[in-house]
């Protein structure tokens, strides 16, 4: 009996010691991971998507293997894990971002607001009832973090003038608030059911938000640079900046997918860079040749930078009016009361005087790199969305109005204050904004869902089909005239184009017998086409109008729309 009794004591130790060993594993990698974030802050980079994307990546690769290998029905329906990994993904969102303005002691300690967020969680929402002892400790807990608020509004900024630890803490507290109803759930399906299904569909769902956040980031980026190289340079440089965008596909194909891609489509990638390059040259030359010739036409119909002679007065007035923005941002600059920050104010506000300078000297080599430079940002920011698509379309997800939306969402909360910073009449009727908005938005979706489809390198190479539908848009509703050669250009490149649909037509369908490539092919086709209609408008917009406003009426209003459709498309396909 003494021997049972001692036996079992030995196993109780031995289980707490692997208890307390465990917590400390948990600790430790907790303290790499806060030590991790806190120096991807310090070297200035920015990307608590990116960090969280790998973590749920990894849970994923580890875990869905094992739950898919048993075979069994999930215990949990399948959003509430859906909504347990969104909650968690804006808590690690959030955490991972307060790095950037606070420091990593009060990060991790800030953390234990956690515990006091649960027990007010867990006593009105599951009626659990709490002893007067624990009380008083989670009260001495918030007491501790109140001392870690105000000395971080004491002594933390003397530091490091860079830091903002008070908005670093709110991160902080605003995380732990999600981390409390994750924690909650967690503990539930531990318990209560599967430890494997719930990690396995978490890191699922975890990975599949952060994708369509990824998305959403990278079409912003798209939407706030196109703009601007389309009205320093034109459509010639954007549409050869585009083409690195399907390099990048094939290398994301092979490397990535290791797949095999038809020798078809390297000749019809050759053949289409070939007929867009004609075309740009000549279009450049024309478009030279037309401001030489009709100089007042130009100063007539498109806003002249400060600084330049004109004898119309259009030049002084706009030059007047970027002086009172500047005189404007420098007050709500030296104001702590400015809604607006900084960084946002100097990117966003009308060009100031390095942007004036660099619009003036068009033709300097350093400035020519600059929008190269862009021009590839802009490429970048086209494959990261093709990789996404056709990431989230290859996992079975079917939601290109939602990723729509959220790419819309984030326009318009960043471009929608500083349009209403400005108070400024609007410069076009709201009515052009909501068509082009709208025709836009059907692109979009066209397009997403044409990675269900086809592959990745035949979406990206075919997007090249707006040149064509804009031209013809252009002849017979614009009256634009093309020379010969811009037309050898264009039909260089259909010929190109036509490559790919015969390489799709006899060879892609052999690797996925899932895909559907002359469908695939066919929906970025009719993508392209309302691409077409959106892209001279929005040409039209940046450099008769304002770039700032279109962008972000472009973001309103495409919210609205998505918002709009998302629920009648969600019934069809459901």
């Amino acid at each position: 009996m003494v021997l049972t009794i001692m036996e079992a004591k030995g196993k109780d130790a031995w289980g707490l010691l692997l208890v307390l060993l465990l917590g400390q594993l948990v600790a430790f990698s907790m303290a790499v991971s806060s030590f991790t974030s806190s120096l991807i802050a310090t070297l200035g980079v920015d990307a608590p998507l990116t960090q969280s994307f790998f973590a749920y990546l990894l849970l994923t690769l580890v875990y869905v293997p094992i739950l898919l290998k048993r075979r069994q029905k999930l215990q949990i329906p399948w959003y509430w894990y859906l909504a347990l990994a969104f909650i968690d993904v804006q808590g690690n969102y959030l955490v991972v971002k307060a790095y950037q303005y606070s420091y990593i002691t009060s990060v991790t300690l800030l953390d234990c607001w956690t515990v006091v967020w649960v027990v007010i969680l867990t006593w009105y929402a599951l009626g659990t009832r709490y002893s007067f002892w624990q009380i008083v400790g989670a009260g001495t807990c918030v007491a501790g973090l109140a001392l870690v608020l105000l000395s971080d509004s004491k002594s933390a900024d003397a530091q490091d003038p860079s830091k903002i630890p008070l908005l670093g803490d709110a991160l902080v507290i605003a995380g732990t608030i999600f981390f409390a109803f994750s924690n909650v759930g967690e503990e539930y399906c531990v318990k209560k059911k599967d430890r494997v299904e719930f990690v396995a569909m978490f890191a699922l769902f975890g990975l599949l938000l952060c994708l369509f956040a990824g998305f959403a980031v990278a079409l912003f980026m798209f939407y706030s640079i196109t703009p601007f190289v389309l009205k320093m340079s034109g459509s010639t440089l954007f549409n050869l900046s585009l083409l690195t965008s399907d390099m990048w596909a094939v290398a994301i194909r092979v490397l990535f997918y290791h797949q095999q891609i038809n020798w078809l489509y390297y000749i019809a990638f050759a053949v289409v860079a070939i007929g867009l390059i004609i075309y740009s040259l000549n279009d450049h030359s024309s478009d030279s040749g037309t401001r030489t010739t009709a100089n007042t036409e130009a100063a007539a119909q498109y806003q002249q930078l400060p600084g330049e002679n004109n004898s119309t007065g259009i030049g002084s007035n706009d030059s007047r009016e970027r002086k009172q923005e500047e005189e404007r941002a420098e007050k709500i600059r030296r104001s702590r009361k400015a809604i607006i920050p900084e960084g946002v104010l100097h990117h966003f506000l009308p060009p100031l005087k390095a942007r004036e300078r660099l619009m003036k000297n068009k033709s300097a080599p350093w400035s020519m790199m600059f929008l190269v430079f862009l021009g590839q940002l802009v490429s970048f920011s086209m494959a990261v969305c093709s990789f996404i698509t056709s990431q989230i379309s290859s996992l079975g997800a079917d939601a290109p109005f939602t990723q729509s939306f959220l790419s819309y969402l984030l326009l318009a909360l960043v471009y929608g204050p500083v349009l209403l910073h400005r108070q400024r009449k609007f410069l076009m009727p709201w009515y052009w904004y909501l068509a082009l908005a709208f025709i836009d938005v059907q692109g979009n979706c066209l397009a997403i869902k044409a990675y269900h489809y086809s592959y990745i390198t035949s979406v990206n190479l075919l997007n090249c089909w707006t040149i064509t539908w804009v031209m013809i848009l252009t002849r017979f509703a614009l009256g634009t005239r093309y020379s010969l050669w811009q037309f050898v250009g264009a039909g260089t490149c259909m010929t190109g184009l036509a490559l790919v649909l015969l390489s799709d037509s006899n060879y892609s369908d052999v690797q996925d017998e899932s895909k559907r490539p002359l469908l695939g092919d066919a929906l970025i086709i009719v993508a392209t086409f309302c691409f077409a209609f959106s892209n001279v408008g929005e040409e039209y917009c940046v450099k008769n109008k304002d770039r700032i406003e279109f962008v972000a009426m472009l973001g309103i209003f495409g919210m609205l729309v998505t918002g709009i459709q998302l629920y009648p498309y969600q019934n069809i396909i459901s």
